[in-house]
C-alpha cells in the first residue's frame, strides 16, 4: 500500500545510500527499492494487523536504531541485501543500520516541515487502502500520541 507514497523518497534514499553506506555503487538502485520495500512491507504488516502500538513513540526517538519497528525494517533490508545484491552479513548489516536510521530522520523532517502533502499522500491509496487506514484511525492517533 505504502510503495506509492514512499516512491517520492527514492531520490533521498539514494543519495543516503551513495553517502552513507559500502554498497557498491552498480547496486545502489537495487538497495534504494529494497530499503523502500522494506519500509513498505513493515507498515503494511502493521497497518493490517490493525496493531499500531509498535509505532508508539517513533517520532520520539532519539536514535532510530533503538526502536523496535526501525529494527525490523533494519532486519528485513538487511536480507534484502544479503540476497538481491549479493552482500555478505556483515556488509549487509552495516549498510542496514547506516541507512535505515539515516532514511527514517529524513522522512520524519520531511513531515515535520510540511514538505510532504497529506492530500497528496491520500491520493496515492487505493479505496480499500483508506478503508483500512480511516478503521484504524483511532488507534494510529494512539499509538502517536495524538
Amino acid at each position: 500500500m505504502f510503495e506509492k507514497i514512499l516512491k517520492q523518497i527514492k531520490e533521498p534514499a539514494l543519495a543516503i545510500i551513495q553517502t552513507q553506506s559500502n554498497i557498491p555503487s552498480d547496486k545502489q538502485e537495487t538497495a534504494t527499492d529494497d530499503a523502500i520495500s522494506s519500509i513498505s512491507t513493515e507498515l503494511d504488516r502493521i497497518l493490517d494487523s490493525g496493531d499500531f502500538s509498535s509505532l508508539s513513540g517513533i517520532k520520539n526517538v532519539a536514535n532510530p536504531a533503538d526502536h523496535p519497528t526501525i529494527q525490523n525494517i533494519m532486519q528485513s533490508f538487511s536480507q534484502k541485501l544479503q540476497s538481491n545484491c549479493q552482500l555478505d552479513a556483515n556488509t549487509a548489516d552495516n549498510a542496514s543500520a547506516s541507512v535505515i536510521p539515516h532514511l527514517f530522520t529524513t522522512i520524519k523532517e520531511k513531515f515535520s516541515s510540511g514538505g510532504v502533502d497529506p492530500k497528496s499522500l491520500m491520493s496515492n491509496l487505493s479505496l480499500s487502502d483508506m478503508m483500512k487506514l480511516m478503521a484504524n484511525m483511532g488507534k494510529l492517533k494512539e499509538a502517536l500520541g495524538k
